[in-house]
C-alpha cells in the first residue's frame, strides 16, 4: 500500500510560525545586483515574482534548485526547542530532519534533493537538530478516478484535488495503480496535486521503525 504524509496548515511542530526572510533578501539582492536587464525583465524587475518562480520548485516537481536558489535559514517567530522530522513552511517548502533524509536515501539514493538548513528564532537562537530542505524528485500518474471513491476528490478539478477535510476516510477513498507507481518510494502525484508527499510501504516501515515524529500518515489503496 501507499501512504501520504498529511501536510498540516495549523501552527505547531510540523508547521512552525516562520519565514524565509534570509532567502527573500538574498534573492532580492541577486535580482538587483547580479542579473542583466533582460533577466530582470522576465520578473518585471520584482523580487516577489522571482521568489514565486523559484518557490514553484519547492512543491511541484519542476526540477532541483540551483545552489544560489536554496534557502539557508528558516526564521521562527519564537524559539522552537523541538520540531518534527517533517516540516512545511512558507511558500510550501519541505524541511526534514537528518533521520528522515537518511531513511529516504537508504531506498532511493540520488533521486531527491537535500541541502542543509538552519532553524532559528528571530533572536538568533538555533533549534537543536540537523535539518535539510527537500525537493521531491519524481512524479507518478497513478491516481485512478474510476477506482477511487467520488466522495474523496473533485472530478472537475484538473489536475484533481482532494475534497476537504483531508482525513483518513477521504484518503482511504483514493486508489492508486501499482503498475504506474513502479519502484518509486517517495513521489508526488501528477493528477492529484493536493495529495502531498506519497511514500511506499517500504519507506513507511523504515520511518515507523525509527520512530520519527511525523504528521499524520494515512494509507491509500493500491490496485
Amino acid at each position: 500500500m501507499a501512504w501520504t504524509i498529511i501536510e498540516t496548515c495549523n501552527f505547531g511542530k510540523f508547521f512552525p510560525n516562520a519565514s524565509l526572510d534570509e532567502w527573500r533578501e538574498r534573492m532580492a539582492a541577486r535580482l538587483e545586483n547580479e542579473m542583466t536587464e533582460e533577466e530582470r525583465a522576465e520578473f518585471e524587475g520584482r523580487a516577489a515574482n522571482y521568489c514565486l518562480w523559484i518557490s514553484e520548485k519547492f512543491r511541484d516537481c519542476k526540477g532541483f534548485l540551483e545552489e544560489h536558489e536554496q534557502p539557508h535559514v528558516l526564521t521562527t517567530e519564537r524559539y522552537e526547542k523541538t520540531l518534527g522530522d517533517f516540516l512545511i513552511s512558507e511558500n510550501g517548502i519541505r524541511i526534514v530532519s537528518a533521520a528522515f533524509k537518511s531513511a529516504v536515501e537508504s531506498v532511493e539514493p540520488g533521486v531527491h534533493q537535500f541541502w542543509p538548513m538552519t532553524v532559528e528564532s528571530t533572536r538568533g537562537k538555533v533549534t537543536p537538530g540537523t535539518f535539510f530542505g527537500m525537493i521531491v524528485g519524481q512524479q507518478r500518474a497513478s491516481f485512478s478516478q474510476a477506482e477511487s471513491d467520488p466522495a474523496s476528490f473533485n472530478p472537475y478539478s484538473s489536475p484533481g484535488g482532494l475534497k476537504p477535510p483531508k482525513n483518513k476516510k477521504i484518503i482511504r477513498g483514493v486508489a492508486l495503480e501499482s503498475a504506474a507507481i513502479g519502484d518509486a518510494h517517495m513521489w508526488l502525484e501528477k493528477e492529484l496535486w493536493s495529495l502531498g508527499v506519497v511514500i511506499s510501504d517500504t519507506l513507511h516501515a523504515i520511518l515507523e521503525q525509527q520512530g520519527l515524529c511525523l504528521p499524520k500518515v494515512y494509507e491509500m489503496r493500491e490496485i
